[in-house]
């Protein structure tokens, strides 16, 4: 009888979790429809000519919703989509109208909800070096932006893959142009084997002022290359 009633206890418990947790979710989507719902301000920034990341990552930013934006791109290819700049007046649209706005002219682009993120990802599939396995992530203490970086690229996993398949970083000086170094809100802990995207929603979710990470890579007939700024910090 005492097995049976401590095995009620046990099962109960775990019911108590599931609702917790399944509540807590519930929680999390209604707040980020709340969020996507919200109507742009007019501001300047969108009325100057500005690259389809840039504009996404302002206006994440600015409604208080932290980012990610994945930008693939063949090096046989012309011109980046990523890199052509052009107003986007989208004063008066919510969030969610503007995003599918400026992706309907990235039509091998999507965004979607990743927890507390807004990712903007290839719709063709994530490149492979964001879908590596890492045993852990941590920080100690307090880290900057740049300090996840650094770790998270050094990681032995990540070494690894980017020896493998011969990718190089771009430039670091390009990188730090586009990159301010700030302190991430709180240490970070990623346990799991994450993959460098969670790593990296991770930071942005743990950063107070709602930060934006973008990572580009060019592949093909070429030497990869890879690099990660944040255009919103």
């Amino acid at each position: 009888m005492k097995i049976i009633h401590q095995l009620a206890a046990a099962i109960g418990l775990l019911l108590a979790v599931g609702v917790v947790a399944s509540a807590q979710g519930v929680g999390e989507r209604q707040n980020m429809d709340r969020l996507l719902d919200t109507k742009i301000q007019d501001s300047d920034v969108l009325h100057n000519a500005i690259t389809p990341g840039n504009a996404i990552a302002f206006i994440l930013a600015t409604n208080h919703i932290p980012g990610g934006i994945v930008e693939a791109e063949s090096c046989d290819t012309q011109e980046s989509i990523w890199m052509q700049k052009r107003p986007f007046n989208v004063a008066g649209w919510t969030v969610r109208q503007a995003l599918d706005l400026i992706l309907a002219g990235q039509s091998d682009y999507k965004w979607v909800v990743t927890g507390n993120v807004v990712n903007v990802l290839p719709k063709h599939g994530l490149p492979a070096l964001l879908t590596v396995k890492l045993e852990h992530f941590e920080t100690k203490g307090i880290a900057t932006n740049l300090d996840i970086e650094d770790r998270l690229f050094n990681a032995e996993s990540m070494k690894t893959f980017i020896a493998q398949h011969h990718f190089t970083p771009e430039d670091r000086l390009i990188t730090v142009i586009g990159s301010n170094s700030e302190p991430i809100g709180r240490p970070l802990s990623v346990g799991n084997t994450p993959t460098p995207l969670e790593v990296l929603n991770a930071a942005a979710d743990a950063y107070e002022g709602h930060a934006v990470w973008r990572y580009t890579e060019h592949n093909g007939h070429c030497n990869p290359t890879y690099f990660v700024d944040w255009p919103a910090l």
